[in-house]
């Protein structure tokens, strides 16, 4: 199967989900300084929300460059990719009705720890659906960085649901933050 029908819906999922979060921007009630700072939870959860989506969209934009085969496995992977990122409109509508709250925290970590699962998942699917594709094998062959995040993310879940609930959400930030340069090695030895 060819890669164009897959990467033209995920592109579509992605921007819905970006247009979601900003007909969500409530505008200050007033023109004036206070009434911009009252807002400041709906525009922290936007800025947060669309550094994740456009990140992951990024990185699977850069990452399909090296694709040439896919299967169902891959089409399924890819979808259960594209449910969690529909999610994370919702979730920051949550936390910034409540932030600093719990609950609301911890599902939206718990969306983001889901997308990266399923990133990481839809790596491991792309090398099996074509395993002569040396250039894509050697790009998704980098599960460290995948699997320290899923890793911290979960300890910040745990922590944050204990003592801290902002920790999720700073934590969530700070490990996007490391996937906001999409793969150099893809960039490097292969020219995308």
């Amino acid at each position: 199967m060819r890669t164009d029908r897959l990467t033209a819906y995920t592109d579509a999922v992605f921007a819905i989900a970006l247009t979601i979060l900003v007909l969500e921007l409530k505008t200050p009630e007033s023109t004036t300084w206070q009434s911009i700072w009252q807002i400041k939870s709906t525009f922290i959860s936007y800025v947060i929300s669309f550094l994740i989506l456009s990140v992951f969209w990024n990185n699977h934009h850069h990452l399909f460059q090296l694709v040439k085969r896919i299967n169902g496995q891959v089409l399924w992977a890819n979808n259960l990719l594209i449910f969690t990122v529909s999610l994370l409109p919702w979730g920051a509508k949550f936390v910034e009705n409540n932030l600093h709250k719990s609950v609301p925290e911890t599902v939206y970590g718990t969306i983001y720890l889901f997308m990266s699962a399923s990133y990481f998942n839809l790596y491991c699917v792309l090398g099996k659906a074509d395993p002569a594709n040396k250039k894509l094998n050697k790009a998704v062959n980098r599960p460290m960085q995948i699997t320290f995040n899923i890793i911290t993310m979960v300890t910040a879940l745990v922590i944050g649901n204990i003592y801290c609930p902002p920790i999720i959400i700073i934590t969530s930030l700070l490990l996007i933050l490391t996937w906001i340069v999409p793969d150099r090695l893809i960039e490097k030895l292969y020219g995308v």
